[in-house]
């Protein structure tokens, strides 16, 4: 057995694990995601979505995969990746602080009935705590997608609002789950708007 066998197939057993219990807890939930941001979209609203950390990578990839394709041809969907201009957040943290370069652009782009979701790791940043009140405060649904850790944004939510919380205090873990978890729901929703692929 050389070196590297064990840690290598930990990190994979670790990683099956994760999103098994992942998938167990969240299947309902998630059901209720889709239903959420179908909702959003087939009012003519919108997605903002935000991310933190390597969970921006995350958020974006999932902005991608809706604006672009996730499995079948079809009009890309109205969504949002808030956070990814750097010369508008660079503006934003020079003049209000880095805790307002998500709240900002949510005050001025969110309308009530669209939707925020907000990707998070183990710990939340002011900047995802002030997105989660922005949107509360211009009626906005929220879905945060959580790990254990803090619970600073759980603790904000609203009862219209819906945690996605991945059982698992492992960055790299986590993270791997959100991109599951979210091309999963870019999928169904892609299921639900335009039928099977």
């Amino acid at each position: 057995m050389d070196e590297f066998e064990e840690p290598l197939q930990t990190i994979f057993a670790d990683h099956v694990d994760t999103v098994y219990r992942s998938l167990d807890t969240l299947q309902p939930l998630l059901h209720r995601a889709v239903s959420v941001l179908c909702e959003t979209m087939l009012s003519e609203h919108k997605l903002l979505v935000c991310g933190q950390g390597m969970s921006a990578t995350v958020a974006q990839a999932f902005c991608t995969g809706l604006l672009s394709r996730q499995q079948m041809e079809r009009p890309g969907l109205p969504v949002l990746a808030i956070g990814n201009d750097c010369a508008i957040v660079g503006a934003i943290e020079e003049g209000f602080g880095a805790g307002e370069i998500y709240s900002r652009q949510i005050h001025a782009l969110a309308q009530p009935g669209d939707t925020l979701l907000v990707v998070n790791g183990l710990h939340s940043g002011i900047a995802i705590v002030q997105a989660v009140r922005a949107a509360q405060a211009r009626k906005t649904r929220v879905i945060a997608l959580t790990a254990n850790g803090r619970d600073d944004v759980a603790l904000l939510l609203e009862p219209e609002d819906l945690e996605l919380r991945i059982p698992s205090d492992d960055p790299a873990r986590i993270v791997e789950c959100q991109l599951l978890l979210l091309n999963s729901l870019c999928a169904l929703i892609e299921r639900q708007l335009f039928g099977a692929p």
